[in-house]
């Protein structure tokens, strides 16, 4: 243990100080040539020796606690409480690990150093970080560029983001995650602080529907989302976000006293449509979607039955006068557009 923490510290060391690190003034592609980059990859030359001060680096004990770290999380406060100088150390153990994100690694501590949040404001290895960045080769100038300016318009408090200077859809596209999964966190810690005042079976009823929807959320992930190259499913980040969304607004919604409106007759219709579905996917014998097979989607309807009750059973417990017919009719819908995906007409 000892000895890999050791290697740990050096590599994070290293990597900080750009030794094993690309860096834009090296790319020699010829969508990153001409004149209108020349500027930038100049000023990523002049910061290659720039190095971290060594109190940023994470030390032995910071290392061991780090394993399996999310620094973006960390740095925003996602599901925890914001901690930016654990993020900081969290986005050095990234870089040693040799992958990171456009919230990770090189790209957090850019943020870092320029908001200076959880490390004193240095807009020269902000800079550096981004220079380790991978990236659309305006992009990259875009920031680089962008970062300086800061620099020349003297010290100032700053709200620096990575997606500040994005050029492409892909980028666009990981900022949009990126808001979506704090924007769920958000969601989800006002679940968490109306869930305080449901106590005894109440609070336990919620305590088994939250699990039931983790379940559930991670069949749905795991089995019916097509993750072939041609896939034009919903990626995985963006289902786990929407349904998160889903179930933390219709909790929100519960406990306001508002539950949905749907009747007993729309129920009826709604399982026969789901029951119809089911079978149309079942005995479809050319079932062709990608990675999804007909199992998985046996798996994924049998957890969200188990999700469905749970959610009954909350009700029972906590708003024995709510109609539980209604919260029945309206899981299922929301289900039946889940399903049609796979039906063969």
């Amino acid at each position: 243990m000892g000895n890999r923490v050791g290697i740990a510290v050096v590599a994070a060391a290293c990597v900080a100080s750009g030794a094993f690190a690309a860096n834009w003034a090296d790319n020699t592609d010829p969508a990153a040539s001409g004149f209108s980059f020349t500027q930038s990859k100049d000023i990523c030359r002049s910061l290659k020796a720039l190095a971290p001060p060594p109190a940023d680096l994470p030390n032995a004990v910071a290392l061991s606690l780090l394993d399996a770290c999310d620094s973006e999380a960390l740095y925003f406060g996602i599901g925890m409480p914001a901690d930016p100088v654990k993020a900081k150390h969290c986005a050095y153990v990234e870089m040693g690990r040799g992958g990171a994100g456009a919230f990770k690694g090189a790209a957090l501590l850019t943020s870092i150093y320029a908001n200076g949040r959880g490390a004193s404001q240095d807009l020269d290895l902000a800079t550096s970080f981004a220079c380790q960045l991978d990236g659309a080769p305006a992009e990259m100038t875009y920031r680089i560029m962008h970062l300086q300016q800061f620099k020349r318009d003297a010290p100032q408090v700053l709200d620096f983001s990575w997606c500040d200077d994005i050029t492409t859809n892909a980028s666009d596209a990981l900022c949009t995650a990126h808001a979506a999964r704090m924007a769920s966190a958000q969601q989800m810690a006002k679940v968490s602080t109306v869930a305080a005042r449901w106590r005894g079976p109440a609070g336990q009823g919620f305590q088994t529907l939250r699990r039931a929807s983790q379940s559930y959320i991670a069949a749905r992930l795991t089995n019916e989302l097509d993750t072939g190259a041609r896939s034009r499913a919903p990626s995985r980040g963006d289902e786990d976000s929407r349904l998160a969304k889903q179930f933390a607004d219709r909790v929100l919604l519960i406990a306001d006293g508002r539950p949905p409106l749907l009747t007993m007759l729309e129920l009826q219709e709604a399982e026969m449509r789901m029951a119809a579905l089911l079978e149309n996917i079942a005995a479809n014998p050319d079932f062709d979607f990608g990675t999804v097979s007909q199992q998985g989607v046996r798996e994924t309807q049998t957890q969200w039955i188990a999700y469905r009750d749970a959610w009954l059973d909350f009700l029972r417990r906590a708003y024995p006068k709510m109609p539980p017919d209604s919260m029945r009719a309206w899981l299922t819908l929301r289900r039946i557009e889940e399903l049609e995906r796979f039906e063969v007409l």
